[in-house]
């Protein structure tokens, strides 16, 4: 089992998003953060394997 998350590195601080059990979900809120994102800010999603799953 995975889970996603979605990260957005600006002003030198990271906000974190998630996680989220699917993919498809992790993508649709990178589509969202991304359009509202400033133009500086790296978006990113991150998977993570779930050790006790």
């Amino acid at each position: 089992m995975f889970s996603y998350s979605v990260c957005m590195a600006s002003l030198g601080r990271i906000h974190t998003f998630g996680p989220y059990r699917t993919m498809r979900k992790a993508h649709e809120v990178f589509d969202i953060v991304t359009k509202v994102a400033p133009s500086d800010a790296t978006v990113n999603i991150i998977c993570e394997e779930d050790k006790n799953a």
